[in-house]
C-alpha cells in the first residue's frame, strides 16, 4: 500500500521529472516499497514500470533483477548510501540512496539514483579532457601576459627612461592615479603595463581602451555598460562595460585629452566613489579599478581653452610622468633595435641583424614617430631585406627615410662611433653575449655595459 504522505505528491509531475533523468531512478516509500520508476530504469533492466511498483528491493533483489541493494542499509542508518549495483541485463551502476525528510523529522522517501559505471567514465574522460584544455588556456593567458608586460630592463638606457622605470616601480605599490604624458609613439602604454606588471594588481586584467577611437555617442555604454533595452540597438541581453571588465585590475585611458567634456564629469565621479551605473539602469556598481590616464595633449592649455576639466586633471594628475621623445634618448635606440630585431627574428624564424653604420645613422634620425615609428622600421626592414645583415641601402629602398648626418661630428664622436661599430661586430661574432663579446674585445665586462648604455 502506498504511504499516504506520496499521495499528496502529483504524480504525473513527478514522473516527468523522473523521465527526463539521463540515469536509472526509483523511489521508495518509508517503508522500502517502489512507488516510480523512471524509462531509464525500465530500460537498463528490460522490466516494466508495474514490475517493479510496489516492491520491496529484497524482492527486486530475489527476483534477479539486481545483485544488490542499498535501499536497506539507508532504512536503517537514515543516512545516505552508496554502493555499485549489476542489473539483469549486465549493466553496472554507481547507486546512491538519498532519504527526504519531512519537517517533523520523518522520512517522506527514498530516491535512489544509479548513473551506469560507462557513462561515469566517459563523463570523467570529458572532464578530464576539458580540465586538460582549461590548463592548456591558464599556460596561454600566462603566455600572453608574459609577453604584453615585457620586461624593461636592458631596453630603455638612456637616464631619463630609467628615472620613469625607477618611478613606475615606486608608485606600483600604491594605488594612485598617474597621467602618462608625452609624443604619440613614445611607450605610454608600456609604462603603464610596467606599473600594473609590478603591483598588487598584476594577476588582475590590463583593460587599455583609446577614447578616440570611439565615437562620443557610444563612449558612456562602453564605459559603463548598458541594460537590456537601454537604447536602439542595445543587445538584448545588455553589455557589461569596460569597468566591470577591469574589475580588480588597471584600467588604461589613452588619449584621456579627448574624452568629451560632458562625459568627463562621469568619469570623475567614478574615479572619486569608485562607483558606475550601467546606462538604462539605477543599481549602482561598486569597482575596484585603478586608473591609469594617457595623453599627448597639452591639458593644461586644454584646460585653459575649456575644453579639460581642471578638477578631472587634479584628479588624474596625482603621479605624473613625463616621457620624452625618441629623439632626445638616442641611448635608447640601439637597446630597442636589439629588442625589436629579437623578437621578429623569433616570430619568422630569422637572424637578421644591423650593420653598425645603420645602426649608427639609425641614431642620428629624428623618428617623428617615436618607438612605434622605429618598431615598424626594423620590422619591414626585417621582411624586405634580402641579406641577413641589414643595410644602409636596405633602409633608403624600403622606408624612404633619409639616414644621411644631420649634425658635423667631431673627432671623438667619430671615434665613438668606430668604437661603437668594433662593440657591434663582436656581438655579432658572439651571437649577443657580451660576456664572450667583451673577450673579443679585450674589455672589461663592465666596462664594455657602460658603452653599450651610451
Amino acid at each position: 500500500m502506498l504511504n499516504e504522505d506520496w499521495n499528496n505528491y502529483t504524480r504525473e509531475t513527478m514522473q516527468e521529472v523522473v523521465d527526463t533523468m539521463p540515469w536509472s531512478v526509483s523511489i521508495y516509500d518509508p517503508d522500502g516499497r517502489i512507488v516510480m520508476v523512471n524509462r531509464k530504469l525500465c530500460s537498463n533492466v528490460k522490466a516494466k514500470p508495474e514490475e517493479w511498483i510496489g516492491k520491496t528491493a529484497q524482492q527486486l533483489k530475489d527476483e534477479g533483477y539486481i545483485d544488490r541493494t542499498i535501499v536497506t542499509e539507508a532504512m536503517e542508518t537514515r543516512k545516505k548510501s552508496y554502493g555499485t549495483t549489476r542489473s539483469r541485463t549486465g549493466v553496472e551502476g554507481l547507486s546512491v540512496c538519498q532519504p527526504v525528510f519531512a519537517e517533523n523529522g520523518d522520512i517522506k522517501f527514498f530516491v535512489v539514483s544509479s548513473p551506469v559505471l560507462k557513462d561515469l567514465e566517459e563523463i570523467g574522460a570529458i572532464i578530464q579532457a576539458q580540465q586538460h584544455q582549461a590548463n592548456l588556456y591558464v599556460r596561454e593567458i600566462e603566455y600572453l601576459r608574459n609577453m604584453m608586460f615585457l620586461n624593461p630592463d636592458g631596453i630603455f638606457e638612456s637616464p631619463c627612461m630609467k628615472t620613469i622605470l625607477q618611478t613606475a616601480r615606486k608608485i606600483s605599490r600604491m594605488d594612485c592615479t598617474v597621467l602618462i604624458t608625452g609624443e604619440s609613439g613614445v611607450g605610454k602604454e608600456v609604462v603603464a603595463k610596467i606599473i600594473h606588471h609590478n603591483s598588487m594588481r598584476k594577476n588582475g586584467p590590463f583593460i587599455p581602451i583609446n577614447v578616440s577611437a570611439i565615437p562620443e555617442s557610444l563612449l558612456e555604454s562602453e564605459l559603463y555598460g548598458y541594460t537590456r533595452g537601454a537604447f536602439t540597438g542595445a543587445l538584448k541581453e545588455g553589455k557589461i562595460g569596460l569597468f566591470e571588465v577591469a574589475n580588480g585590475g588597471t584600467l588604461f585611458l589613452d588619449e584621456v585629452g579627448d574624452i568629451p567634456l560632458g562625459m568627463q564629469v562621469k568619469i570623475l565621479r567614478a574615479i572619486d566613489s569608485g562607483e558606475i551605473t550601467r546606462v538604462g539602469d539605477t543599481t549602482v556598481r561598486r569597482m575596484d579599478v585603478r586608473i591609469i590616464a594617457a595623453t599627448n595633449r597639452d591639458l593644461r592649455e586644454e584646460i585653459r581653452k575649456g575644453t579639460f576639466r581642471e578638477d578631472l586633471y587634479y584628479r588624474l594628475n596625482v603621479v605624473p610622468i613625463q616621457i620624452g621623445p625618441l629623439r632626445e634618448r638616442s641611448a635608447d635606440i640601439w637597446p630597442l633595435c636589439s629588442y625589436f630585431l629579437e623578437r621578429i627574428n623569433h616570430k619568422y624564424r630569422m637572424r637578421k641583424t644591423l650593420s653598425p653604420e645603420t645602426l649608427n645613422r639609425l641614431k642620428m634620425y629624428d623618428w617623428p614617430g617615436n618607438v612605434r615609428e622605429l618598431r615598424n622600421v626594423i620590422e619591414r626592414l626585417a621582411l624586405l631585406s634580402n641579406q641577413d645583415e641589414i643595410s644602409i641601402d636596405d633602409v633608403q629602398s624600403f622606408t624612404g627615410i633619409s639616414l644621411a648626418p644631420k649634425r658635423s661630428t667631431s673627432a671623438l664622436q667619430e671615434y665613438e662611433d668606430y668604437e661603437q661599430s668594433r662593440i657591434l661586430a663582436a656581438l655579432k661574432q658572439a651571437d649577443g653575449n657580451k660576456t664572450k663579446a667583451a673577450k673579443l674585445l679585450n674589455m672589461h665586462r663592465s666596462k664594455l655595459y657602460r658603452k653599450l648604455r651610451g
